[in-house]
């Protein structure tokens, strides 16, 4: 069933874009059916689960065309950002705070922000697979569909963030990776990104439910225009009166309102994408960690080594000397710990 729907979705696809200019991918027995714009190429791909990177500036002629209709579920994590606007749903600023959610036949347009266009990596994911993932959360109160994710957009947490950072440069390097360790440490990461976004969809689905329509627009276009300020302006230290006076509203209102639409509070938000473009600063150029901090809009070097410490556990520099190759044993090290995890909270569970 789903299968025939995605490769109805396919051929659709085909017959409304240049033939030479789409590939469809997949694999015998396998209902993870990838569809490939020239703007992507694929890291690595098993029957269960794909992952690749996007690059697509603002002027080249795909840029305008967007996306879709998908062809199997993807999970889609920015590097840049940019306005999307999902088929059916409102246009939204999507940073590197937020993950993307991209179901089967879905599709979209978008719009530039800055120069750097729809910078992205991907997860692409088996339906089945992905069913399989998702039913303990049905249990919840979701109710199952074929569309798998109930919104395009959810706060990704850090940790999934960097681990999917991490997982794109072992890739990259070309290190050697089984079949087994891939697929499962792309479960976790996918595991974790879908339990943060299915607590905040949880939570937003019941605050609609008691805000009237013309208010939750306005309110909508408030945090939107705060998070496009935010995500092109993260190195200027913005004051939250200034924040609130540039959209016409109080500033206890904005503060308000902030966390519940976005999930983080506006310094938390600022903070998470000076941390998140930090990753690439650090890895694209040999700067003294003193420049990218000032670049980043820290106070200073020992801020903001404090505050990258604590929340990744490593000090920039440590960091930025890690090359990629010598990341393989830290990826399967991290894999393995998980594991055992995983092994003794089943144990607790039995013995209780």
């Amino acid at each position: 069933m789903v299968r025939s729907l995605a490769n109805g979705f396919a051929k659709r696809h085909r017959a409304g874009m240049n033939q030479s200019s789409i590939r469809i991918l997949s694999e015998p027995g396998s209902d993870l059916i990838i569809n490939l714009s020239p703007t992507e190429r694929i890291l690595r791909r098993t029957s269960l689960v794909s992952v690749g990177e996007h690059r697509c500036a603002p002027n080249h002629p795909f840029f305008r065309h967007g996306g879709g209709p998908q062809t199997c579920p993807y999970i889609g994590f920015m590097r840049s950002t940019i306005i999307r606007a999902p088929a059916g749903s409102r246009p939204e600023v999507h940073t590197p705070n937020a993950a993307g959610f991209h179901a089967i036949g879905s599709s979209y347009t978008r719009q530039a922000i800055d120069s750097a266009g729809d910078h992205s990596d991907w997860i692409a994911i088996s339906p089945r697979f992905l069913a399989d993932l998702i039913d303990e959360h049905w249990d919840l109160g979701w109710e199952p569909c074929d569309a798998f994710f109930p919104a395009p957009f959810a706060p990704v947490p850090l940790g999934a963030y960097l681990a999917q950072r991490h997982l794109v440069e072992v890739l990259n390097s070309n290190a050697s990776l089984s079949d087994l360790a891939f697929e499962e440490y792309v479960t976790r990461i996918v595991r974790a990104t879908l339990d943060e976004a299915f607590r905040f969809w949880k939570r937003r689905s019941r605050r609609k439910c008691i805000q009237r329509p013309t208010c939750e627009r306005r309110r909508v276009a408030i945090i939107e225009a705060v998070k496009q300020r935010i995500a092109t302006q993260y190195s200027t230290n913005l004051s939250l009166e200034a924040l609130a006076r540039s959209v016409h509203c109080s500033a206890g209102q904005l503060a308000r309102i902030f966390p519940v639409l976005t999930g983080f509070s506006i310094h938390g938000y600022q903070q998470h994408i000076r941390l998140r473009v930090s990753l690439q600063l650090l890895r694209d150029a040999p700067f003294e960690l003193c420049m990218v901090a000032a670049q980043l809009g820290f106070a200073s070097h020992s801020h903001f080594s404090t505050v990258f410490r604590r929340q990744f556990g490593i000090s920039p520099s440590e960091f930025a000397k890690n090359h990629p190759r010598s990341l393989v044993a830290a990826f399967l090290a991290s894999l393995d710990r998980s594991l055992r995890r995983d092994l003794e909270d089943a144990r607790s569970i039995q013995m209780h």
